[in-house]
């Protein structure tokens, strides 16, 4: 059987076409794999320790593009694949709605205004907004651990 130039031609388009649609699908999970969140202060500096008269801001990377992601202020827990999120906010205007810039970064947002109060928290973006805490569909959580993601002090003047 003879083969015409034409067909390997074909064929090897076809073969680019399912390399380039396969690297851009692994790019894509990849992309909402590794989505993170920073808890800052008004300067936009990492934080993770506050006093009752100071607000808590948040950053974030690696999420999907210009898409609105969901931010919770929880109390702290060992967060969990499957974890409710919904009625966990305990912010003082509850759960910020934030859309994400064309490379997929959550910009220095206000997420709990001064005054906050004392304890230990966490902050969890619901990327894809479904009110569940599900770390393969990008969301993120400040620690994943047992150890609170910030705490709020007592202000001593």
């Amino acid at each position: 059987m003879k083969v015409s130039i034409w067909n390997w031609v074909f064929l090897a388009c076809i073969v680019i076409v399912l390399t380039i649609t396969d690297r851009n699908l692994c790019a894509a999970s990849e992309h909402r794999k590794h989505s993170k969140v920073h808890i800052t202060n008004f300067k936009g500096e990492a934080e993770n320790k506050f006093k009752t008269d100071e607000s808590v801001y948040v950053k974030g990377s690696n999420f999907e593009p210009l898409t609105n992601v969901d931010v919770y202020v929880t109390e702290n827990k060992k967060w969990v694949n499957g974890d409710p999120l919904t009625g966990t906010d305990i912010s003082s205007d509850g759960v910020e709605t934030i859309q994400t810039t064309s490379n997929g970064n959550i910009l220095k947002t206000m997420v709990w205004g001064a005054p906050t109060v004392v304890g230990k928290y966490d902050i969890v973006v619901d990327a894809n907004q479904d009110g569940t805490f599900d770390t393969g569909d990008g969301d993120a959580v400040d620690n994943k651990s047992i150890d609170p993601g910030f705490k709020v002090k007592r202000f001593l003047p």
